[in-house]
């Protein structure tokens, strides 16, 4: 079946990763994923720019790369984005943006 919502990224962990008990005693994991991009501006000025992605991680197998996910490592994730609608305390609506992580490799 071809998936339509496809995100591919490459970048840098910001963080370790983070464990996430769910209610039915499995894990899950949660990753900060800063990609970086570089271009000049209308001036000649190089400008760099950082994306932080936060990352939800539901991958087979994943404790084999679990000792590798630490700050600064550098990885790509293939995924799907979900964007997700809740109240603050305030009662205004918010939105969040997550990647629905299904293959993480470390580069």
């Amino acid at each position: 079946m071809e998936r339509n919502n496809f995100v591919q990224l490459t970048g840098n962990l910001g963080a370790d990763y983070q464990v996430i008990d769910l209610k039915n005693g499995r894990k899950m994991y949660r990753i900060a994923l800063a990609v970086s991009s570089a271009y000049y501006d209308g001036e000649g000025i190089p400008v760099k720019k950082t994306n932080w992605f936060n990352c939800l991680l539901f991958v087979k197998d994943i404790d084999i790369i679990l000792p590798s996910l630490k700050k600064g490592a550098r990885v790509q994730i293939n995924g799907e984005i979900n964007i997700n609608q809740y109240s603050d305390k305030d009662n205004v609506s918010r939105f969040s943006t997550e990647i629905k992580v299904y293959k993480i490799i470390v580069l």
